[in-house]
Order: structure tokens, then sequence, then C-alpha cells
């Protein structure tokens, strides 16, 4: 039977593979020396705890290149190998000498050595080594040793691919994926299903397949309802136009031009003396709120502009002596507007107060 080949053998070849020497690879891996060479050795006697050990080896097999997880799993094979084989030999019970069952079945005779306490052992720094175990030198890890129950409970198995990483289930990593897709494809279909159903049969148009012998009026605007409708409508406007308010004021406004002077009098409500008498330089402007009468003088009707309820007015020199006067009489105002708002009965009668507002007009200029 084929010898199996031990885990620090492969750490070690793979170590000098890489040109690194047992000092570099302990001062890489923060591990003693002693440790690594019983690491290589495969020397379980000699080595920590398991926990520790595996941890160790895992971090060996990278450094050098190795598949950290084929490693520690020979690692923890051969370790239990070795665990149950001492157990074994210590439970075995004493033959005489010359009287074992090896000789009995014609096979060589077992050597045991005598337990050796060794030696503490120490670094270049004088402090001990780690080495708490005795030599057992007889009970040592041998491979070729052959366990009939041993092989029939522990298939040996053959590390063909050391440097390939360690492969992964395949129906564990894409369960995920799969109940991703499934619950993204529901969502989906949920989605279109609300949208489609949400849409009003009402929506599609219906053609109009005329029936002989019958007329469809139902389209056909009515002329006479139609035009009296639109009238009814037009008369409900006009009613409801507000009327109009009488004026409470007329506004009177003067402005002299840029780059033009003025004398100016202004005489309110027929008072004899004015009210307003100064020279104004243009650009200027004042406004009046006339309730009762207003007469403005002026000596240079071209620079200045007047204004009546924003509509210009002309200022009219009656004597000839070159002086130009403007008068607002307010009540006049207000009898000429009450006069045009008053409801009419005949047409002579809006003839007639159309002629008053006229006159009452050429009156005010004066």
């Amino acid at each position: 039977m084929a010898r199996q080949t031990a885990f620090g053998d492969i750490l070690r070849d793979a170590r000098k593979r890489k040109g690194m020497d047992l000092s570099t690879a302990a001062r890489r891996l923060r591990i003693r020396p002693d440790i690594l060479r019983a690491i290589e050795e495969s020397d379980f006697a000699r080595m920590p705890p398991r926990g520790y050990t595996t941890n160790m080896v895992n971090a060996y097999a990278r450094l050098v290149g190795l598949n950290a997880t084929e490693v520690g799993r020979l690692y923890k094979e051969q370790a239990y190998a070795f665990e149950v084989g001492r157990v074994r030999d210590d439970a075995r019970p004493e033959e005489p000498l010359g009287r074992s069952s090896r000789t009995a079945r014609g096979g060589r005779p077992r050597s045991e050595r005598p337990r050796e306490e060794r030696p503490p052992r120490h670094n270049a720094f004088g402090r001990a080594l780690y080495d708490d175990r005795t030599d057992e030198r007889g009970r040592t890890y041998a491979t070729d040793r052959v366990h009939p129950s041993r092989h029939g409970s522990m298939p040996r198995p053959q590390y063909t691919n050391l440097y390939a990483p360690p492969k992964v289930s395949s129906g564990g990593s894409r369960l995920p994926l799969v109940i991703g897709a499934v619950v993204i494809v529901v969502l989906l279909i949920a989605v279109l299903f609300l949208t489609f159903c949400n849409r009003a049969p009402a929506q599609q148009e219906v053609p109009q397949v005329p029936i002989t012998g019958l007329t469809d009026t139902s389209n056909q605007p009515a002329s006479g309802g139609g035009s009296g409708a639109g009238a009814d409508a037009q008369g409900g406007t006009t009613a409801a136009t507000p009327p109009a308010v009488a004026p409470t004021s007329a506004k009177f406004s003067y402005e002299v031009k840029e780059g033009e002077k003025a004398y100016i009098e202004v005489y309110l409500d027929g008072s004899s003396g004015a009210d307003v008498a100064e020279t104004v330089q243009g650009p200027a402007t004042k406004d009046y709120n006339v309730t009762g009468t207003l007469r403005f003088v002026t000596s240079n009707p071209d620079g200045v502009t007047l204004t009546l309820d924003g509509e210009e007015v002309e200022p009219t020199d009656s004597r000839g002596n070159g002086v130009y006067t403007y008068t607002v009489d307010f009540p006049a105002i207000l009898a000429a507007w009450e006069e045009e708002h008053a409801p009419a009965d005949t047409g002579g009668d809006g003839e007639g107060a159309s002629g008053a507002a006229s006159g009452s007009g050429e009156g005010t200029a004066d």
C-alpha cells in the first residue's frame, strides 16, 4: 500500500520552491521556528493544540501558495489518525515478552522505546522554547502501520489539486439568485396586470353605423332654439352690467415742460385772490381734485399742458391781452353727467341732452 504524503512535507517542498528559509517564513508568519519545524516534520507531539495548529497550517499554506482548505483538511485527518493510534496503543493490554499477537501471526515483534524527557531547548535570546511534552519515540506516527479497523472507518483520500482554490457549492450560491429572480418576475406581472386592468372600457371608440329609414338628430344643433338661447345669454350679460356711478370730483392737472418757464395763477372756488401765484420752472407737475370751481391762469400756454380727467384741454385768451385761462366747473360737469345718464324715453330727449352738455362745455372754457 502506498504511503500517504504528509502535509508537513507538502508545506516544506512549497516553501523551498518559493526560495524561503525557515527563519524567513517564521518571521512573516510570526510563528516560532521550532513550531514551524514540527509542522514540516509532521511531529504532532511537538505541535500546539489542534485549534492553534490549524490556524498556523492555514496561514503557512497561504504564504507558500497552496490551497489552505485542502492542506488544513489533510492536517486534520492525519492529526485524527495520530490521536486514534495513540489512544489504541495506550489501551492495548500488556503482553508477556515474545508472545505478542504479531509474533503469533508471524509478524515481526513490536519494539517499544522507553520514554525520555527531552532536554529543554532555548532560542538565541536564552528563552525556553515551547516543548511541554515528553518524547514518545515508540509512539510516533508511522504511515506504513496497518490497522484493519482504522482503515475500515477512515477512507484514504487522494489530494491531487492542492494548488487549486476550494470549490464552492453551486447549489447554495444559486439559491438566493433564483429566489430574487422569482420575486422580480412576480412583481412585474402584478404591475402589468394592474396597469391593463385599470383602463376604462369607455375609452374604446364605438363606430356609428347608419340605419336605413332612421334619421339621427342627436348631433345636429337646433337652429331656432340655439339662436334663442344665444340671444337670452347676450341679454343676460347686458343686464348684468353694473350701473354707472356719478363722479364725486374732477381731476385737473398741469405740467410744465422741461426747459420751459411759466407764470401760473390758480383760483379755487371763485375766490378773488389767487391761491397760487408763482413762476414754475419745468419740468413740474401738479394735480387738483376739484369739487367746486377752479380757474387756471398762465402767460405761456405753449410750455404748459393741461388735462381734465385724463383728457388734454387748451386754455383760451378771451380778452386778447396774452393771458390764457381755463375754468373747471364741477357742478356743471356733474349736471351734464346726470343728464347724459338719465333714462331716455324718446330719441328727441336724447338729442336735447347732448345739446345741453355741449353748451355747458363752452361756458366752462370761458
